[in-house]
């Protein structure tokens, strides 16, 4: 078990590693959105973008600013996608991911109690999402974005080396893989 928790720790220094920050993400939607120009696919291409990046972001401006993402998810990203034709979200982008992110920036306690509970929320909520739903980038499916969101299940119950974080992974990737095999 020891070695899941290397696994797990490796996982989230990858992951905070390739994550923007919230500032970085608007800066390049910017960019994206100027040169799509009236392109409604570009411009489409960029929101999604754009959320998928705001949805693992974390640094700077996420925690206050313009570009917290709570605030963009209900502001710039709604507004420019429902300004293009056909620019829509899944409920695995809208209910899972971005429900997380923002449930994970407003936390304003280290209880991680609650961390976890909020990790495993996620987990669950993208493994019950229906199998065709895409992440906020439009083509993660449901199925990889599983495995993240088992990751961050895992990442954010930081408690590796206690049989009741034990028996909880045992019972969430068993749960998952039966709500995937949906009997």
């Amino acid at each position: 078990m020891n070695a899941l928790c290397i696994l797990i720790a490796l996982a989230g220094v990858i992951h905070t590693i390739t994550a923007d920050t919230c500032d970085v993400c608007t800066t390049t939607y910017a960019s994206e959105k100027t040169a799509g120009g009236s392109d409604n696919a570009l411009l489409c291409t960029a929101v999604k973008k754009y959320a998928q990046c705001l949805a693992v972001a974390s640094g700077a401006g996420c925690a206050s600013g313009a570009n917290v993402p709570a605030t963009q998810f209900a502001g710039t990203i709604a507004t420019d996608a429902g300004a293009l034709t056909s620019c829509t979200f899944d409920a695995l982008c809208s209910g899972c991911q971005m429900t997380y992110q923002t449930a994970k920036l407003a936390r304003s306690s280290s209880k991680a109690v609650n961390d976890c509970k909020e990790a495993f929320t996620y987990a669950g909520c993208v493994a019950d999402s229906t199998t065709t739903f895409k992440a906020c980038d439009g083509v993660t499916t449901q199925a990889a974005l599983t495995i993240t969101a088992q990751a961050a299940a895992i990442a954010d119950c930081s408690v590796c080396g206690t049989e009741a974080l034990k028996s909880s992974v045992v019972i969430l990737v068993a749960g998952l893989f039966l709500s995937y095999l949906k009997f």
